[in-house]
């Protein structure tokens, strides 16, 4: 490797001051939490890494403490019920051994208090963790695997030793490594990581080797500007949809948590969704992100399906309405059949998997798209295709015979 790694913390400072006049970053080469820092107007930041942290300023992390425990930072634990969840980050990784519930996870927490986050931290790790018998290891297991769907952004941190080889934290990287809502990084002595580093660097990942630079990714992706979502027909808590699309999911409550984890992971807490009717069981809209969602009422909302009244997040529209957008107008209905004009351009749902696209519009429920909200970009594209690209090969009603 080409990092500068120095035995001690007096070492790897002298070595900034003599090559780049003090400017950089001295981070601990075995928790990846960050010694010194000196910015500079310089583009390029200069990091070393330090074998030896015991003599950097341990006040620092009294004064976050101090300066930031009144922050947005929610933080809950297996002691808590998973409720009220806004842009959660889950700290998945191996946890403290030895009864007491300290470790890497709290600088994390305090990182994200130092730049008032607005989020809520799944903290999975508490008092007694790895102590536990038969009946509270099944309540632990179910809880992080619950929160860990409803999580927005998983963040692995990797502090792996041969003493404590994190076999637990391999399996459940690998179950979430492709999602694009998954963090990774480790201390760069950590051990055995390479193959981590490895498969990071052919999916375009970034590994990261200092807790401080982790946080600020994941805090600056949460604070991104906000976007537009478009769903529809995700039926929570719906027996009926396994008899009428066949969805891929083990029974109702797996198929709510999953399509509940597609949706923090691509919706924020600062974004719009249009969810154009059929919503399901409205209890599951107190764990989903979005800043407003905007319904156009489906045929089951106007049999009742009502939202929540006093909900100051949801919109109701009993009517279609138009949507403006850089690729042009869109006008939005649950049903694709209606009294509507024939030269406008649609975005529908009802008819779940059954038809994808029309000559003039598409449809953007759950069972054409991943089971997961459509971006904007998509909307765009997808509108392209039909208006420049789509022949007759895909709107014929039959395959084969002349078609009229």
């Amino acid at each position: 490797m080409d990092e500068k790694i120095f035995d001690s913390f007096e070492e790897a400072c002298g070595y900034l001051n003599s090559h780049f006049n003090g400017h950089g970053t001295v981070i601990g080469a075995n928790t990846g939490k960050i010694l010194k820092t000196c910015r500079c107007t310089h583009s390029v930041q200069h990091t070393v890494y330090a074998k030896d942290e015991e003599k950097y300023d341990k006040a620092d992390d009294k004064r976050y403490d101090e300066l930031y425990g009144g922050s947005k930072v929610k933080v809950l634990t297996p002691n808590d019920e998973l409720k009220g969840i806004r842009n959660g980050v889950f700290l998945a990784g191996p946890a403290t051994r030895g009864g007491e519930a300290i470790g890497w996870r709290e600088e994390f927490i305090r990182q994200f208090k130092m730049r008032n986050c607005d989020c809520t931290i799944l903290n999975p790790e508490i008092s007694g963790y790895g102590e536990f018998d038969e009946q509270r290891y099944k309540k632990q297991t179910e809880w992080e695997i619950t929160a860990m769907h409803l999580a927005t952004r998983i963040i692995f941190w990797i502090p792996r030793t041969k003493e404590h080889p994190a076999l637990t934290t391999n399996i459940e990287y690998g179950e979430w490594f492709s999602n694009k809502g998954t963090y990774v990084g480790y201390p760069i002595l950590s051990e055995h990581n390479r193959y981590i580093g490895m498969k990071c660097e052919q999916a375009g990942k970034t590994p990261y080797h200092s807790v401080s630079r982790l946080c600020g990714e994941v805090y600056s992706d949460l604070n991104a500007s906000p976007r537009t979502y478009f769903t529809s027909d995700t039926h929570f808590g719906s027996d009926r949809t396994f008899e009428l699309s066949k969805r891929p999911f083990l029974n109702v409550k797996d198929m709510d948590l999953k399509m509940a984890s597609n949706w923090n992971k691509t919706v924020r807490d600062c974004d719009t969704v249009y969810h154009l009717g059929d919503f399901g069981d409205w209890s599951e809209f107190d764990n989903l992100n979005c800043a407003k969602l905007v319904l156009i009422e489906g045929n089951y909302e106007k049999k009742g399906d009502r939202p929540p009244a006093g909900d100051k997040r949801i919109e109701v529209h009993e009517k279609p309405m138009k949507v403006k957008m850089e690729s042009g107008v869109y006008t939005l209905v649950h049903e694709p059949q209606g009294d509507y004009g024939e030269n406008e351009f649609y975005l529908y749902g009802h008819i779940h998997q059954l038809q994808t696209v029309k000559r003039n519009g598409f449809n953007v429920g759950v069972d054409c798209n991943g089971y997961a909200p459509v971006d904007v970009a998509t909307i765009k594209f997808r509108r392209e295709a039909v208006e420049k690209h789509y022949d007759e090969n895909v709107f014929c009603e039959k395959v084969g015979g002349q078609q009229s």
